[in-house]
C-alpha cells in the first residue's frame, strides 16, 4: 500500500473567502485517524482565489494541501465539484475522505462515492480504528442518548468517505508553525460538464431553515408561557438572525410547528449558540442540544437541570430578561459595535 493510500483527506469547504469551522474540526480529527492508519492529514480546497486559505489549513493540522483553482470553481456546482474530487481520489487514493455533513457536502459526496465506489457513512459523530484493523463509524442514536456502530469497514476496503455533523467533534486551538506542501492540481472540468448555473445568491430566511443546519438557535420551553408571550421569543432570533425552536411541550401545546422540536422525540441539533428561553433541562430535551458550543439559559428556578450545562445562566423572568436583551442588542448594532453573533462568541 503507497503513502498516500494510507492518508486521510479533509474536504475544505470555504464560504465568500472564509473556511467553516466544522473543516478546521475535521483536520485534528483526520490527523488522530492518520497517525493510527501510518498516512498523513491532508486538505482538498477547490475554488477560485482560495491559495491563501491554505496557511490557514496547516496551522490547523494539513501537512498537504491539493489546491484546484480555476475561474469555473469559482462558484459551487455539483457537477464540477464530483468531477474534481473523484479525480483526485482515483489519482491519489486516499484511505479516508471527511468533510462536514452541510448542503453542498451531502449534494456532491454521495455522487462522489457511487463515481469512485467506495464505502460512504453520513452524519457520524466518530471514526476511528479497531484494534482489528478495522475503520468504525459511529453516529447518534436513540435522539442522541447513544452512540452506536453506523459502519465498519475492512482494511483493505477501497476509500471511505464520510460527513461528520458541524460542532460534534470540537476546534482545537491553531500551532503556530503549521506548514503544508502545496499540491497545485488542474481542474480538468470543462463548461460543458455543468449542468448548472449561478445566477444569484439569496441568503436564506433562518426561520425557514431547518434547525439542524442553523449556527444560532433561540429555543423557547414551557417556561415562555403561551403563544402570545412567544413574540419576545421570536424578536430575540430575528436580532440574532437565528432560527426558533422550541421543546416538545412547546410544540404539543400548538406554539411551533413539530419540524422545530428539539430532543429525543425531535431532532438533534449542534448550533454555535443555544439560547434556552423558560427551558428546564430535561434529558427528554438537553438529548438533542448538548452538543451545542456555546449554550445560553434564561430560566426563574435557579435549580433547573439547564443551569448544569448551559456556558452563561441567568436566574429570571424570561419576559423581564429577553426583552432587556433585545434592547441591548439593539443598541449595540446602532452603536456600530461588532455584530450580535460575534458579541456572543467571545462569552
Amino acid at each position: 500500500m503507497a503513502q498516500e493510500e494510507r492518508d486521510v483527506w479533509v474536504f475544505a469547504e470555504h464560504r465568500k473567502g472564509e473556511l467553516l469551522e466544522v473543516s478546521l474540526e475535521l483536520l485534528g480529527e483526520g490527523e488522530k485517524l492518520a497517525d493510527r492508519l501510518g498516512g498523513e492529514v491532508a486538505a482538498i480546497l477547490v475554488g477560485d482565489g482560495v491559495e491563501m486559505l491554505a496557511d490557514t489549513l496547516a496551522h490547523y493540522g494539513a501537512t498537504k494541501v491539493y489546491l484546484v483553482e480555476d475561474e469555473i470553481l469559482e462558484e459551487y456546482a455539483s457537477d464540477a465539484y464530483v468531477e474534481v474530487i473523484a479525480g483526485l481520489i482515483q489519482k491519489y487514493r486516499p484511505r479516508v475522505i471527511l468533510a462536514g455533513a452541510t448542503c453542498q457536502a451531502r449534494d456532491f459526496l454521495p455522487r462522489v462515492a457511487a463515481r469512485v465506489r467506495m464505502g460512504f457513512g453520513a452524519n457520524y459523530s466518530r471514526l476511528v480504528t479497531s484494534g482489528e484493523g478495522m475503520l468504525q463509524l459511529t453516529r447518534p442514536i436513540y435522539g442522541g442518548r447513544f452512540d452506536g456502530i453506523y459502519a465498519m469497514v475492512p482494511d483493505k476496503a477501497d476509500s471511505v468517505v464520510a460527513t461528520a455533523r458541524p460542532g460534534a467533534i470540537g476546534l482545537e486551538k491553531p500551532r503556530e508553525d503549521g506548514g503544508a506542501e502545496l499540491i497545485k492540481v488542474d481542474a480538468g472540468v470543462s463548461p460543458q460538464a455543468i449542468r448548472t448555473k449561478v445566477i444569484d445568491f439569496i441568503k436564506g430566511d433562518p426561520q425557514q431553515m431547518d434547525i439542524r443546519q442553523a449556527e444560532i438557535i433561540v429555543a423557547a420551553g414551557r417556561g415562555v408561557g403561551s403563544a402570545e408571550t412567544l413574540r419576545c421569543i421570536e424578536e430575540l432570533a430575528e436580532v440574532l438572525g437565528a432560527c426558533i425552536a422550541g421543546t416538545r411541550p412547546a410544540t404539543d401545546a400548538g406554539w411551533l410547528p413539530f419540524e422545530r422540536q428539539v430532543g429525543q422525540t425531535g431532532k438533534t441539533v449542534s448550533p454555535k449558540l443555544y439560547v434556552a428561553c423558560g427551558i428546564s433541562g430535561a434529558i427528554q430535551h438537553t438529548a438533542g442540544m448538548k452538543d451545542s458550543k456555546r449554550i445560553i439559559a434564561i430560566n426563574n428556578d435557579p435549580e433547573a437541570p439547564i443551569f448544569k450545562i448551559c456556558d452563561l445562566g441567568i436566574v429570571g423572568d424570561v419576559h423581564e430578561v429577553v426583552p432587556k436583551l433585545i434592547a441591548s442588542l439593539r443598541q449595540l448594532a446602532s452603536s456600530g459595535a461588532p455584530g450580535a453573533d460575534n458579541i456572543i462568541g467571545q462569552l
